[in-house]
């Protein structure tokens, strides 16, 4: 069973989890995962902050692509 809940900036997943074993018998635990969200212009601040010219490649899943002056030619 799992259940997600979005708060300010954060995607908290909470995943619970039963498990049966023919020595050890049933056991249940719990896993986390706090995914935070990220804004289109921060993505783009962090590549320029970084030297680089960024793009942005719309679809499925978003891509962005940055070229520092001087690397390489894509």
């Amino acid at each position: 069973m799992s259940r997600a809940v979005v708060a300010d900036s954060s995607h908290r997943i909470e995943v619970h989890y039963t498990v049966a074993e023919p020595v050890s018998g049933i056991r249940s635990f719990t896993d986390q995962h706090v995914l935070t969200l990220i804004e289109r212009e921060h993505y783009e601040e962090a590549f320029t902050a970084a030297g680089c010219t960024v793009y942005y490649v719309a679809g499925a899943p978003v891509f962005f692509a940055g070229i520092r002056a001087g690397g390489p030619a894509v």
